[in-house]
């Protein structure tokens, strides 16, 4: 009856198999094997703590029974006890020494529980005890990659494959390393093969629609995860990834749906948070952000209040305080307060490196500074900072850049063999901070912090005796580990200590407030001609990111069309379409009158996209945040920009640099002087002309300013000794 039983079981009839199962217990009550194999079809079914019993049951009939160990073991994981897991799993090993299946089934166990590199062992027993066992080839893989050890991870996903070549998850992992590596399209192939071996496989689905996210298509990532759900309607992640694109593409209701549907599913504290620091992209007006802005802090302040727990954070949230920057407001306590709650609900963030336990000491050599972004690359982050890693004295300072796996391009390799040292940071925070840790640090710079998840949690360890934030996000950070605030006088007030949580350290106005490259372009650009725009009109050109249109701005950008008839404003489209549709529908209510004179444009390769700000008669700044190499183009080719000085750092950018040159005609003292001086900057070529001239003959102040890398070093000693 055992045998047939078994049969049945393994053919995937567990009803029969269990009414045979029961049979031989009525027969022969206690019976272990019997025992056993009902206490795994319960775990099979998802009711992991009967499993237990039964098994249980088994084990005292027969304690020598290494598999009733491995499976009880299994029931255990199941229900979160890793301990009991892990006691029975090395006790079927301490039984069967050659059983290789424990050995990898306690690797998974450690690894589902974040004990990545404890995991490692127990696979490469496993492999040594059974070189052909693909699962443990797998299970390496995926632990592989979780440390960053991408190349070693991919050989074992292929000798998986190898081993079994219709192993569609091991080509699902095999897609997600290559993902998490920057190759984007080669992983896109590997899922698509993960689904041809396996049609239902809503994993695949999934990952694939993340990969989508990275390259944009956003109408191919929605189709991914709704492929997903329309197979497996009970799959969370996928409802929670819809959620995470929606949101990311300003449909806040529906992302709200889709993030409560995830909950509803699978109540995680995750989920929660999530829908708890939701912030408009587009608002639809400067009511709403206050009203969502004080929304954010009332949500906070329940989180504190609720027992929220968060294991891996920089896993488990997609953004983190990103937009708060551009509400034109304080956000200082928000800062501190959301920092606090990531404080209590994962306490395990405050690692402090060993080295960093005592004071540091003195100097007598050179300092050992540690620079990290995600953004060492073609954005402004690494444009910021190039200059500066490439001038910082090699004499006073030993440079280590900590970067991250992305495709090459010309400024991360600049970066890069500048850089005295460059180590990849992996993606899993423990690992990351030990490779910080291990390069015992006198000071780490953090050259943003807000902009992405993954470097706003590390930035809560100790992994550096001193740690500044510098201002590729301009913006405090309110965590409690972060020292220091890099900014400069001309970015400040009087009033700017009450707006940081960090000390505040200012360059002075006689230097520039970075080491900024000037673009290098060739002339003549194209013309207005190229481009379809009519040489009779007054192009102002404001090409910022749309999240930078403050509502308050969009009543100047009315009334500077409104006093040019001649006029047409030009924008850019935003990273989602439905941006711009969100910032046309917003400013048809606030100037009706004027929005018929707003061409966007579609985003343009470099070279198009400077011709176009040099064509242009004016550049405006947007309100509350300046541009940043958006403002340093302009200058770079004399196209006059109008700015209103805000009331922090990040709305102080481009009247810093006017005023590094002693060029204030764009600078403005209110609203209606902004119209003012963009409307006669448009209207008057002689004007235009003349301070065309100011800035390209005083410009070269604010470009390679190597003094402002002298300063930097000076407030480096200042504070590292």
């Amino acid at each position: 009856m055992l045998d047939e039983g078994i049969k049945r079981h393994q053919a995937g009839r567990l009803q029969d198999a269990q009414e045979i199962y029961r049979s031989i217990l009525n027969k022969q009550p206690g019976q272990p094997d019997a025992l056993h194999l009902m206490g795994v079809i319960a775990h099979q079914i998802g009711r992991h703590r009967v499993a237990v019993n039964l098994i249980g049951e088994a084990i005292k009939s027969n304690p020598q029974a290494a598999p009733f160990h491995n499976n009880i073991a299994e029931a255990f994981k199941a229900l979160g006890s890793l301990d009991e897991a892990r006691l029975h799993y090395e006790k079927a090993i301490a039984l069967k020494k050659d059983y290789f299946e424990a050995y990898n089934n306690l690797g998974v166990a450690l690894q589902e529980n974040g004990h990545v590199i404890d995991a490692l062992p127990y696979y490469e027993k496993a492999l040594a005890l059974n070189p052909r066992y693909a699962e443990a080839h797998n299970n390496l893989g995926v632990s592989l990659k979780e440390l960053g050890r991408f190349d070693e991870a991919l050989t074992h996903f292929r000798n998986a494959v190898e081993i079994n070549p219709r192993y569609a998850e091991a080509y699902n992992n095999m897609g997600i390393t290559l993902l998490a590596a920057g190759l984007t399209d080669q992983a896109i192939d590997l899922f698509k093969k993960a689904i041809e071996l396996k049609a239902d496989y809503v994993d695949a689905y999934n990952n694939m629609g993340i990969a989508m996210k990275d390259k944009g298509l956003f109408e191919e990532e929605l189709d991914l995860y709704q492929k997903a759900l329309s197979i497996k309607p009970d799959y969370a992640d996928a409802h929670y990834n819809l959620g995470c694109a929606l949101q990311e593409h300003g449909y806040m209701d529906e992302a709200l749906k889709a993030f409560e549907n995830a909950y509803t599913l699978k109540p995680q504290d995750t989920i929660k948070v999530k829908i708890a620091t939701m912030l408009p992209v587009i608002p639809r007006s400067s009511q709403e952000i206050i009203e969502s802005t004080k929304q954010f802090g009332d949500n906070i302040d329940a989180l504190l209040k609720a027992p929220v727990s968060l294991a891996h954070p920089e896993q488990e949230t997609e953004n983190t305080n990103f937009y708060l920057a551009y509400n034109g407001l304080n956000v200082k306590d928000l800062q501190i307060k959301l920092a606090s709650f990531y404080e209590r609900a994962c306490p395990s963030l405050f690692y402090t490196a060993p080295h960093c336990s005592a004071r540091m000491r003195p100097h007598h050599g050179r300092i050992k500074i540690g620079l990290i972004s995600r953004f060492f690359k073609n954005h402004t982050v690494g444009q910021y900072m190039m200059g500066i890693i490439a001038e910082l004295s090699r004499k006073d300072f030993e440079v280590v850049l900590f970067t991250f796996a992305h495709k090459p391009d010309r400024i991360s390799q600049y970066m890069e063999e500048k850089a005295d040292k460059v180590i990849k940071l992996t993606t899993n925070l423990n690992t990351a901070r030990g490779q910080i840790a291990d390069e015992t640090l006198d000071l780490l710079l953090y050259a943003d912090i807000g902009m992405e998840p993954f470097t706003y949690f590390l930035a809560f360890s100790r992994l550096a005796t001193v740690q500044y934030a510098f201002y590729g996000h301009p913006v405090t950070t309110g965590i409690r580990n972060v020292d220091y605030f890099i900014s400069h006088e001309d970015c400040e007030t009087e009033e700017s200590e009450r707006y940081y949580s960090e000390k505040l350290l200012r360059l002075t106005s006689s230097v520039t407030y970075t080491c900024y490259h000037r673009a290098e372009f060739s002339l003549p650009l194209k013309s207005r001609a190229a481009f379809g725009l009519d040489e009779t009109h007054h192009i102002y050109i404001c090409p910022q990111s749309l999240f930078k249109f403050h509502p308050d701005f969009d009543l100047t950008l009315g009334n500077i069309l409104r006093n040019d008839p001649e006029g047409i404003l030009l924008i850019f489209q935003g990273k989602s379409p439905h941006w711009t549709e969100l910032l046309i529908e917003r400013m048809q209510r606030t100037a009706p009158d004027a929005a018929d004179r707003i061409l966007v444009s579609q985003r343009r390769p470099y070279d198009e996209f400077l011709s176009l700000i040099a064509l242009a008669d004016v550049m405006l700044d947007t309100f509350h945040f300046s541009g940043g190499s958006t403002t340093f183009d302009g200058l770079a080719v004399g196209t006059p920009i109008v700015t209103l000085p805000g009331q922090f750092m990040r709305g102080r950018q481009t009247y810093s640099l006017y005023k590094r040159m002693g060029v204030m005609d764009c600078v403005a003292v209110d609203p209606d002087d902004y119209t003012r001086i963009a409307v006669k900057l448009a209207t008057n070529p002689d004007f235009r002309g003349a301070i065309k001239e100011k800035i390209l003959a005083q410009s070269p102040l604010v470009f390679d300013d190597v003094t402002m890398v002298r300063e930097l070093e000076r407030l480096l000693h200042t504070t590292a000794t």
